[in-house]
């Protein structure tokens, strides 16, 4: 069978009726960069859970075990393989069983930890899911985390901000998990005084560490870390180096937040992706 022009990603994340987050920032963003998404969807919510104190919430792991039987035997292939907001710790073990069952020469296994934000989780979720995600980022080649999951991952109290040479150590130590690269974002330095917001990425491969920053902008949104790492995601399946799909992602969320920042909009929308990415 001849190799397709259009590298295929399995997206599996939640799909939310309201805010621009998960799904609704994935697909457009890596279609938009010419990649076909294939989403497995985790679980059906109203809205997204930030800003949100009541939302219809469906948990999808039977659906995702039948499409995932489906998509088997039918012989599917992935150029990569790319979570997010899981349902239910359970379904930790079935996206490693998915990317046991699909893996493939050169594929890309990205796995974006989300579990919470701000030094508290998300929604449904709880302390049960963190074990469950360590065992999932074992499984990837790249992880995000923001600054919260990332404390979570290494059981490490949430603080209002950390030293730089923390940093580069929490990144070698989420490198022993098992992915060979990591990407921290939203991470707040003591030397910056909240004035900036910097992230941080280790390839283990290269033996590379680098930090980059930016000016804080006064409002957060949430789905941005959604939209970040399908950026990321989509420059490395195009080739890109590791440090320039990192920079040319953050460079590029932070436009799109300045630029929402400008309109008085419920922050709990997200970042109106459909003007400016």
């Amino acid at each position: 069978m001849a190799k397709s022009p259009v590298p295929k990603v399995a997206a599996i994340h939640d799909l939310s009726g309201i805010g621009r987050c998960s799904l609704t920032a994935v697909i457009p963003v890596l279609t938009r960069r010419g990649i076909q998404v294939c989403p497995l969807p985790t679980a059906l919510l109203s809205s997204q859970t930030d800003g949100y104190s009541d939302y219809y919430f469906r948990d999808l792991t039977d659906s995702m075990e039948a499409i995932m039987e489906k998509w088997s035997r039918e012989e599917v292939s992935f150029d990569a393989i790319y979570s997010g907001f899981l349902g239910s710790s359970g379904q930790a073990d079935l996206v490693s069983r998915f990317v046991e069952r699909f893996q493939a020469p050169g594929q890309l296994v990205v796995v974006d930890p989300v579990m919470g934000d701000n030094g508290a989780f998300y929604g449904p979720y709880s302390g049960q899911m963190v074990e469950a995600m360590k065992n999932l980022c074992s499984r990837a080649d790249l992880i995000t985390p923001n600054y919260t999951e990332a404390a979570f991952l290494l059981n490490e109290e949430y603080a209002p901000a950390l030293e730089a040479e923390e940093l580069h150590d929490w990144c070698r130590r989420l490198g022993e998990l098992g992915p060979s690269r990591v990407v921290i974002t939203s991470v707040p330095l003591k030397e910056q005084k909240h004035k900036r917001v910097s992230l941080a990425a280790w390839d283990s491969e290269k033996d590379q560490y680098f930090t980059s920053s930016v000016k804080r902008v006064d409002r957060s949104y949430p789905g941005t870390g959604d939209i970040f790492t399908s950026l990321l995601t989509a420059a490395l399946l195009k080739g890109k180096s590791f440090k320039k799909s990192v920079k040319g992602a953050e460079s590029k969320i932070q436009l799109v937040i300045k630029k929402t920042s400008s309109y008085n909009l419920p922050r709990r929308e997200g970042v109106l992706l459909e003007k400016y990415l």
